[in-house]
């Protein structure tokens, strides 16, 4: 990975991770371009597909994404929060079909809290995001694999993030 795909990963981190409600918008878009990349990333993974025109598709997934999000925002980040909740209860369970029934029930109390919670699951949901993504990026340019460094660091830059947000929140509120 080049520098420059480093920091393809890691500017938009810091944006969502770091400014999530000030740019919401923007963030949502950002945030879904990431996601429809790094969804097209894992459809196209086992295939054997030339990697330019695997890129190709991978940006374009994240642009369709990132227009439709633009677009219907408070659908946007309900979906959003819904896929984060099902995938924070698929990453840490065993593939057993009730578990994704659980996914499904969490991702859709993340989903409905987005609705009625809106300021503080934006900060939340980006923060979080924005972490990830900063923390891919990091592991995948420095070729990390002890899992122990990479969660404290996740953890670590997301709570960094929340801290931000939340207190500009309080300023913008008062």
């Amino acid at each position: 990975m080049e520098i420059g795909a480093l920091l393809i990963g890691i500017i938009p981190g810091v944006i969502s991770c770091f400014f999530g409600l000030k740019l919401q918008r923007i963030v949502l878009a950002i945030t879904w371009v990431i996601v429809g990349f790094y969804l097209m990333n894992a459809i196209l993974s086992p295939m054997t597909i030339d990697p330019n025109f695997a890129l190709v598709l991978k940006i374009g997934a994240g642009l369709i994404l990132g227009a439709f999000s633009m677009k219907l925002q408070k659908i946007g980040w309900f979906i959003l929060l819904f896929v984060l909740g099902f995938m924070i209860v698929y990453t840490t369970t065993s593939p057993i079909w009730y578990n994704y029934l659980l996914g499904i029930v969490v991702g859709a109390i993340l989903g409905i809290l987005a609705t009625f919670l809106y300021e503080p699951m934006i900060i939340i949901s980006s923060s979080l995001v924005g972490a990830y993504s900063i923390v891919s990026s990091i592991i995948q340019y420095f070729h990390i694999e002890t899992a122990t460094y990479t969660i404290v660091l996740f953890i670590v830059i997301a709570l960094l993030g929340l801290i931000t947000q939340f207190s500009n929140f309080r300023k913008i509120k008062t």
